[in-house]
């Protein structure tokens, strides 16, 4: 197999996409044969056919005769429109021109956010260098205040110690969040870990940056901010987490020296050529009502075909607020929190003989604003703000961590009890709240622009039909043999006709079945748009699939499973089985059910450890066993559709997996059970004005 990427062309007008290399004679196609091309979805397949209405051409090209195939055509390339490359793979069976992975991911991106936007659920969260949570809870609140909720999936964090506390203190957390103590470079090397994460709609971090200030640099004797050994390479671990976490949405912060880094200019590029557009803001706090006015650069990169803007997000100015409304009342004159520092009065003479002047940074309870409060402000260095006594002039006080947190808008709960030493360091680490808060809302007002435009509206009952009529290989009469009637309607249709709905709320359900005469009901308004075929495919399986296979072969593959108990430690079978065994532990499934999931878990922990299927492998391999379960997941897509289900990547051959041993994914639920429909007037009449297709219509 050879896999390039080639950029399509226009000719007279028309998309064009031109071979004449050594490509297809590798791929077997010679001067003078047939050949046919398909368009399937979304792929074009040129295949060689004794009867094709195509030919080879032929060129000469160095003295070498070479085969020329040219297909300059609207209506076979209109899949690619707007792309400017495409992924070209050649076979020994056919050439596939698919689109860029890039776009593929892209695509799947805005996918899953449609379906999340469309049913109301909350929107996962990624939280990198999560600290105490603070930049998270602050973008959490402002989708909420956009009237969208959202959910802490995954949060990673260095320091075990602000992880613990956010876990314990910070109200995003739920018995469902991630949390992964750990630095982020080894995280994005640990493929199981990995494989356990979901996908995530909006990743959002700071970017660990204390070489990036120019102070930083100056202190560690750096020329750049990437030769600090600890924290200036970690823009890539924070690319490879977004591409294996596949966000809609990714929110940086960082100090604004960061933006004229090397790696702003990675994370610029790099996310440019993922399919992310860019957008970059210099968000000062006091533009946003805050006494410290600490200045952060805010990167918000989106999926293309997303929008977002930081146009006017600042408030409209408010009254002025004072330090004093945000003090601890329990300080009095006499506490011993009020001290000299006299040593900073001798570290400033000192300072003044080699020419430094670090004033002193006194503030009082009417100081309309508070210098940057920075994490190590629990030792009361030059450059760190104090209050003044109120009566005597040699007495100041730091500032609390209470202070801090009010002063930053911080919800209490997040640092209530923490000591001054962790709760500064987590305080003097975060961002101001408010600005990230409307940074949160703004997104969200941003998505529910879109989804009011319609912008991430479902599928419906027409492209659900063209699809399924694109997959589907077979008659029409001999595909109802195999899977009955289908039915392609809405919800809304189904309430119109008196069906009783209430089964599907709460539930993620496509389709569903009719109890008494076996038809299919796909959910039109459920599919979302672009993943019509794939989800056919799914539900074909997960109905018919297992009879269609054969209960002896399926349960051959479950049994090669459960023989890998007895490798040896360490290999990769053992490793598969132990991993899908202490999933179905953990679920607490038994009997047949544990059987099924055991094969769909062994699959998706093959597949998680870049297994590939491979007929020619020693059997009893993992490699020849995912072999055969892609062979028998063919056999089925032959036999119910006609169609082979040829160039199957991973992730479709895991939810294929899932579908044939009747569980949920990812994308699917177990089957909702309605109740009859389409009865009455005998038992394949169906409801009055509901669109009803037996299967020879389901192409129009």
């Amino acid at each position: 197999m050879d896999a390039f990427v080639k950029k399509i062309g226009r000719h007279r007008g028309k998309p064009r996409v031109y071979f004449d290399s050594l490509q297809l004679v590798r791929a077997g196609f010679s001067p003078g044969e047939q050949f046919e091309v398909d368009v399937d979805g979304q792929r074009v397949t040129i295949t060689k056919k004794s009867d094709g209405s195509r030919v080879v051409s032929s060129k000469n090209k160095n003295g070498k005769v070479l085969p020329v195939i040219d297909i300059n055509s609207e209506k076979l390339l209109s899949i690619f429109e707007g792309m400017e490359s495409i992924r070209v793979v050649f076979t020994d069976k056919a050439v596939y021109l698919l689109p860029m992975a890039s776009e593929v991911k892209r695509v799947g991106r805005l996918a899953r956010l449609r379906e999340k936007l469309a049913e109301g659920k909350p929107l996962q969260v990624a939280s990198l260098s999560h600290g105490g949570g603070i930049l998270s809870h602050a973008i959490h609140q402002g989708l909420k205040d956009a009237g969208l909720d959202a959910s802490l999936a995954v949060a990673n964090e260095i320091r075990e110690d602000l992880l613990m506390h956010s876990i314990e203190a910070n109200d995003l957390w739920n018995d469902k969040t991630m949390g992964l103590g750990m630095p982020m470079q080894e995280l994005m090397q640990d493929d199981w870990l990995l494989s356990k994460l979901p996908y995530c709609d909006i990743l959002e971090g700071g970017i660990p940056c204390s070489a990036a200030s120019t102070a930083g640099r100056a202190r560690k004797g750096l020329g750049m901010m990437e030769d600090d050994a600890d924290v200036g390479h970690l823009v890539v671990p924070t690319l490879s987490l977004i591409g294996r976490l596949q966000p809609a949405l990714v929110v940086i912060e960082n100090v604004v020296p960061y933006r004229a880094s090397a790696s702003a200019n990675l994370l610029r590029y790099t996310l440019r050529d993922m399919g992310y557009d860019t957008h970059e803001a210099v968000i000062k706090g006091k533009g946003f009502g805050c006494l410290e006015d600490r200045v952060r650069w805010c990167f918000v990169a989106v999926t293309r075909g997303l929008s977002f803007d930081f146009h006017d997000i600042e408030p409209a100015p408010s009254e002025v607020r004072r330090l004093g409304e945000f003090m601890d009342n329990d300080i009095g004159p006499d506490d011993p929190a009020w001290r000299t520092f006299s040593y900073l009065e001798t570290k400033r003479a000192r300072d003044e003989e080699k020419g430094n002047r670090f004033l002193p940074q006194v503030v009082t309870p009417d100081s309309t604003s508070v210098p940057v409060m920075r994490k190590g402000m629990w030792r009361g260095g030059s450059s760190d703000p104090r209050i003044a006594h109120p009566t005597d002039p040699s007495l100041s006080r730091l500032i609390t961590v209470g202070e801090h947190g009010r002063i930053k808008g911080v919800p209490e709960h997040i640092y209530e009890g923490l000591s001054a030493v962790m709760g500064h360091e987590m305080l003097g680490q975060a961002v101001a709240y408010e600005p990230f808060r409307a940074v949160g809302e703004r997104i969200g007002q941003c998505l529910q622009d879109f989804g009011v435009a319609g912008a991430f509206g479902m599928s419906t009952p027409e492209a659900v039909r063209e699809a399924i009529s694109q997959v589907v290989q077979v008659s029409p009469i001999d595909l109802q043999e195999g899977i009955g009637k289908v039915i392609v309607t809405t919800r809304a249709e189904l309430v119109g006709q008196g069906v009783d709905t209430s089964p599907l709320a709460g539930t993620r359900a496509k389709s569903f079945t009719d109890p008494n005469t076996g038809t299919t009901v796909l959910l039109a308004d459920r599919i979302p748009a672009g993943r019509e075929g794939a989800i056919f495919l799914q539900e074909m399986i997960r109905r018919h699939g297992r009879d269609a296979l054969g209960g002896e072969q399926y349960s051959r593959l479950v049994d090669q499973v459960k023989a890998w108990v007895d490798r040896p430690d360490g290999a990769l079978e053992r490793q598969v089985h132990d991993a899908a065994a202490a999933r179905v532990a953990r679920a607490g499934a038994i009997d047949a059910l544990a059987d099924d999931e055991l094969f769909a878990f062994a699959v998706e922990e093959a597949v998680a450890r870049g297994v590939r299927p491979t007929a020619a492998a020693l059997e009893g391999s993992a490699q020849h066993w995912l072999g055969e379960v892609e062979a028998s997941v063919r056999r089925v897509g032959e036999k119910l559709a006609g169609n082979d289900l040829a160039q199957l990547d991973g992730q479709d051959l895991v939810d294929l997996a899932y579908a044939l041993a009747q569980l949920d994914s990812q994308e699917h639920i177990r089957d909702v059970v309605m109740p009859s429909v389409g009865h009455g007037e005998g038992q394949d009449a169906a409801p009055r004005a509901v669109p009803v297709d037996t299967v020879p219509d389901l192409g129009r």
